[in-house]
């Protein structure tokens, strides 16, 4: 290296016989560390999560009854077989619908989904209804919300830190207004409209977790989930959940109509139904746009079926014989009117520190060998040549 009296540094054949064997030998290591190059597996790269959305269709039932265990045959991470082959959907995020009672479900988490943490709105419908989650124990949820979006339900929002990903996540759970009259397709799109401006402002603006009206955090990432009562968007209720009412910009989550299993298998019409007794699609998980673009698999920024489907689908157990609800193929048929939606997603991963970047240009070169060795010693020590030699070449910025 050249020191800065412009003066030849011979420095280093003043240092340590061990020490200059040492670069002798990673210098052979840094040759094959320029040439080589990191293979990429297949399969998609991120945080995976399994998140489901169910409408439980008038509450999970008492601990006992019917309803309560086969909702628990599949929305379970207990494996109640072991050795059969045969498991729940092992959710790590369940957004329910048409929820009745804490006790009730309280005790559906301690036996199906143990050590999850439940969230619930505080207003039920005239009915009693209200919405909830369970979320997988180690996810941290720092914030809880309830948003008022026209009635008779309220949307829950949950913010998440999920280990390992590079921000925080928003989960939001709705169930909208019912049936085709005018009065409530109008609260529909009501709903729709308060949905898609609270979600926009979210993603696009970042969060407010403290109250003060000043969104600190960066925009998270966003999954939409729930029972919008609109058959595929049929009747244009929800439209505006889609697409800002006032802006006219996207709001930043996307419809993505995934199929059962079955009729991803099957081919043909798109066989995208979550409500079975009128062949309709109701229930609907939406990835922001950074999610969904993971499932794009030539980049052409649209979605095939295809494409869909590695999304997620829609359980039926008989699709696949019980095998997602352990072993019991009639699961799903007797535990609500709807089926449940299933998405697996990936979040970005955090960034990572960079070995051996010691002068924190995001490149591990010689300027950083150089740096560690002219102040070996004294700021810089093995550890430090052992990760610049190691990491030598990689680019921290790719």
């Amino acid at each position: 290296m050249i020191a800065a009296n412009n003066q030849q540094d011979y420095s280093m054949l003043n240092a340590p016989i061990a020490l200059r064997r040492f670069i002798l030998s990673a210098c052979i290591a840094v040759s094959a560390a320029l040439a080589s190059s990191v293979a990429r597996g297949g399969g998609f790269e991120g945080v995976p999560l399994r998140v489901v959305t169910f409408n439980v269709k008038e509450g999970v039932g008492a601990p006992g009854s019917s309803s309560f265990n086969v909702i628990g045959d599949f929305l379970t991470t207990v494996t109640q077989n072991p050795g059969s082959g045969n498991t729940g959907l092992n959710p790590d995020i369940v957004a329910l619908q048409e929820c009745r009672s804490d006790a009730n479900l309280l005790a559906f988490r301690d036996q199906f989904l143990p050590g999850y943490t439940y969230h619930r709105t505080n207003l039920a419908d005239f009915g009693g209804n209200f919405n909830a989650f369970f979320v997988r124990g180690d996810l941290n949820v720092v914030h809880v919300l309830e948003r008022f979006i026209g009635g008779p339900r309220n949307l829950l929002r949950l913010v998440i830190e999920v280990p390992g990903a590079g921000n925080l996540l928003a989960v939001y759970n709705v169930h909208f207004k019912a049936f085709g009259d005018q009065q409530s397709q109008n609260q529909r799109r009501l709903n729709a409209i308060e949905s898609g401006i609270f979600v926009y402002n979210d993603l696009t603006l970042g969060l407010d977790l403290t109250g003060d009206n000043i969104r600190e955090t960066p925009p998270p990432y966003g999954i939409f989930m729930g029972d919008l009562n609109s058959n595929n968007n049929f009747d244009g209720t929800i439209t505006n959940l889609f697409t800002h009412i006032n802006l006219g910009v996207p709001t930043g989550i996307l419809n993505l109509p995934v199929e059962s299993i079955g009729g991803a298998m099957s081919g043909g019409q798109p066989f995208i139904a979550t409500f079975p007794g009128s062949n309709a699609r109701l229930d609907y998980i939406c990835l922001d746009n950074e999610l969904a673009s993971v499932f794009d698999a030539n980049g052409d920024g649209q979605f095939s079926q295809d494409e869909l489907n590695s999304m997620g689908f829609v359980y039926y157990s008989g699709d696949d014989q019980g095998a997602q609800s352990n072993g019991n193929a009639s699961a799903t048929s007797f535990a609500s009117d709807h089926r449940p939606v299933v998405f697996d997603v990936y979040l970005p991963l955090a960034a990572q520190p960079c070995p051996g970047d010691v002068n924190g240009d995001g490149i591990v070169d010689f300027a950083d060998l150089s740096a560690v060795l002219g102040e070996f010693g004294a700021a810089f020590d093995f550890a430090d040549l052992s990760a610049v030699l190691a990491n030598f070449g990689a680019d921290c910025n790719a």
